[in-house]
């Protein structure tokens, strides 16, 4: 009977620690499970968050671009930046003062149509040597011709940005083309607009969906923050975003 008795003990001490074992084992998968499920939802959600407001973000740009190609197309602007090529350097500071007005004609229709609503503040028109023919702001160079801006113009619609004391800008460059213009043909000048970022900025600055510590930015392709940061002060221009999926993003 004691060897019985003793047989009896081993066997349920055993078993306690078969099921000691198993329920350790099946909590540690659960949780690991549970952790991962969570690390996968949280991925989701800031994929879906990051797809929707890059979508929001890219209509944004394209519709900037085709509203600034308003300007581009405006048949009038073709003939006065056609006729302004043509004029020598001597005589273009007093033929360019003559067609300002014309120049300020189409603007403020196309301010009337669409400029109020996009923040349009300032536009430059340039010829395609790089002379300015028409500009609403003050000008600190008449000649754009080694700009870096006017020369991707010259070559397709671009978005960029510029700094400000307080923030930022949207620069909108957009080629002029001939009213006559055949395919492969060379520009005649280039329109570029600066607008502010209002509607940009509510799509990057809205907090919902993101928690606590989710933020959205976007980046240049010098690896600088366009956007403010949830957690660093004046970032624009100024935060440095040399990362794996930024670098990524740019090959």
């Amino acid at each position: 009977m004691q060897v019985s008795f003793s047989i009896d003990k081993k066997l349920i001490f055993l078993v306690i620690i078969v099921s000691v074992i198993t329920l350790l084992i099946t909590a540690y998968l659960s949780f690991n499970y549970a952790e991962q499920i969570l690390i996968e939802r949280a991925s989701d959600l800031l994929l879906g968050e990051s797809a929707t407001r890059g979508n929001a973000i890219r209509l944004l740009f394209e519709s900037r671009i085709d509203q600034n190609q308003i300007l581009a197309n405006d048949p009038m602007i073709k003939i006065l930046v056609n006729e302004l090529n043509q004029i020598s350097e001597d005589n273009l500071d007093k033929i360019r003062e003559t067609k300002r007005r014309d120049f300020l004609t189409q603007i403020q229709a196309f301010q009337t149509l669409v400029g109020f609503s996009i923040g349009f503040e300032d536009v430059k028109i340039i010829g395609a040597n790089g002379n300015v023919f028409f500009s609403l702001g003050k000008l600190t160079d008449n000649n754009f011709l080694q700009d870096p801006l006017f020369q991707k113009g010259l070559k397709k619609p671009i978005i960029d940005f510029e700094p400000t004391s307080t923030s930022k800008k949207m620069i909108v460059v957009s080629p002029i083309f001939a009213q006559d213009y055949k395919k492969n043909d060379e520009p005649i000048g280039v329109v570029i607009s600066r607008m502010r970022t209002d509607s940009l900025d509510n799509i990057l600055t809205d907090t919902s969906g993101l928690g606590k510590t989710g933020e959205v930015y976007i980046v240049s392709d010098g690896f600088l923050m366009l956007s403010e940061s949830r957690f660093i002060n004046n970032a624009i221009f100024k935060q440095k975003v040399d990362t794996i999926p930024v670098q990524k993003c740019f090959r």
